[in-house]
């Protein structure tokens, strides 16, 4: 049980790491809105958030078509959300 936790321990510290780490979306609207106009960082804002919502479409569909595919799957999925 004490290896379970010590790899808990260091997946919690690495996501963490990861998750306030500023990705390459981030820098590119620093670094628009630190060294361009007003204006055109507002559109280096607009076409970040653009693609991550393209991108949540994308692997939202996909993830439909796996579940429509395989409809076992879904139930198992169903099951060990009710279970957690």
């Amino acid at each position: 049980m004490e290896i379970y936790a010590n790899v808990a321990f260091h997946v919690l510290v690495i996501w963490t790491l990861a998750a306030i780490t500023p990705g390459a979306n981030v820098l590119l609207t620093m670094n628009t809105a630190l060294t361009s106009t007003p204006r055109l960082a507002a559109w280096s804002a607009f076409g970040v958030a653009s693609a991550v919502l393209l991108w949540g479409l994308l692997g939202a569909t996909g993830l439909l078509v796996v579940l429509n595919t395989f409809p076992w799957l879904f139930t198992i999925m169903k099951v060990l959300g009710g279970a957690i």
